[in-house]
């Protein structure tokens, strides 16, 4: 278990539910997207379209929260502080997103990704995190 982070929220993390990234755009002004992720009690794994915001603002800025709010009781969340330590090739970003829609919509592969389309799996080492509830 990471020390970071409460016991009270490992279910919740280790759980497939959607989380929100935020980032910081070049501006200085915030980005949010749901994301799917994986979780290996050090890190938070996701994987993204390197033509996307939030891959460009993780490799200029790598910096950032993952937000779990319980969708069971939404008084309690967790927000896990990150930085971007590492990113993959495309062939282990496609199997990223394909292990995360096993995990998430219990498929074999991702229905809808291209063959245009080029995945990063990001990893995120956690650093710290605050939380209510």
């Amino acid at each position: 278990m990471n020390p970071h982070i409460p016991a009270a929220f490992h279910a919740l993390i280790a759980a497939p539910t959607v989380a929100v990234l935020s980032t910081t755009q070049p501006d200085g002004a915030p980005h949010a997207v749901p994301v799917w992720y994986d979780y290996d009690h050090s890190h938070l794994y996701i994987t993204t379209g390197t033509s996307t915001v939030k891959y460009r603002n993780l490799v200029a800025n790598p910096r950032a929260v993952v937000l779990f709010v319980d969708p069971v009781n939404t008084d309690r969340y967790c927000a896990v502080h990150t930085r971007l330590v590492d990113t993959s090739d495309a062939a282990t970003g496609l199997a990223h997103l394909h292990a995360l829609a096993q995990r998430y919509m219990g498929v074999p592969e991702y229905p809808y990704s291209s063959a245009t389309d080029i995945y990063c799996r990001m990893s995120l080492a956690i650093i710290r995190c605050s939380s209510l509830g």
